[in-house]
């Protein structure tokens, strides 16, 4: 009995280069809209930042972003700089 399917299922090297295809049209419209997109997201108020230059071969400079949990402390008092590699947003810390 013959498929009643108007379409024959891809097989193969053919999936593979439509997957590929799909794959990299939505990277280039992501990288389109991330272009298109202000500074990394607009800073809350309380939040300050500075921008410190990179060591030599290390790419370019790097943006901090940091909370000053003690904004009436005495400029001579010893700071501490906590900095760590997790992603979560500092409402998760500092609220």
């Amino acid at each position: 009995m013959r498929s009643s399917f108007l379409v024959k299922p891809l097989r193969g090297r053919k999936l593979w280069v439509w997957f590929a295809a799909i794959y990299l049209a939505l990277l280039l419209v992501s990288h389109g809209i991330r272009r298109l997109q202000p500074d990394p997201w607009p800073a809350p108020p309380r939040l300050h930042s500075l921008t410190l230059s990179a060591a030599p071969g290390n790419g370019g400079p790097a943006d901090i972003r940091y909370v000053d949990t003690r904004p009436g402390a005495v400029p001579d008092e010893p700071v501490v700089l906590l900095i760590h590699g997790s992603p979560a947003p500092a409402s998760m810390v500092f609220d």
